[in-house]
């Protein structure tokens, strides 16, 4: 049987929270309040000294990167178990301009804008009130991962 060019048999995105290409980054760090996941989207807590996983009604300020240093953190590929956490009190990535591999809770195209959902991952932008936080690169299937691209 032939190998398949495209992806030589490999789930094309390394892990959640991890950079997906070469573009431009910008990344800062803050202390987390919780412990974290890689990919996750990050609000600020109410006293505004610590990052914290956002919700629908949190403003998002980034998404977490994950620290490329954690070898064993690319388990898991293309599955929303992949990577790591960063625990409470650590200091967190946070990727605020570039493209990211995040979990997706529900089927997602390349091309549709991003919103948070209650369980802190991303799906497509539908008709609620809720302010888009990029727009996905790649298609996504639920419960996967796909490539989010970010501005913020």
């Amino acid at each position: 049987m032939p190998v398949p060019q495209g992806t030589l048999y490999r789930e094309p995105n390394l892990g959640l929270g991890h950079i997906a290409d070469t573009s431009i980054q910008q990344v800062f760090t803050e202390p987390a309040a919780e412990e974290i996941q890689y990919g996750a989207p990050l609000a600020y807590t109410t006293d505004g000294e610590a990052v914290k996983t956002a919700g629908t009604a949190d403003k998002v300020i980034g998404i977490a990167r994950a620290f490329e240093g954690k070898m064993n953190d690319f388990g898991g590929f293309g599955t929303e178990q992949a990577g790591g956490t960063f625990q409470k009190d650590e200091a967190v990535s946070v990727l605020t301009t570039g493209s990211i591999v995040v979990a997706v809770s529900a089927d997602v195209e390349k091309g549709q804008a991003a919103v948070v959902d209650a369980d802190g991952k991303f799906k497509a932008a539908g008709t609620e009130a809720t302010t888009t936080v990029g727009v996905f690169r790649t298609a996504g299937t639920a419960g996967k991962t796909a490539v989010l691209h970010i501005n913020l």
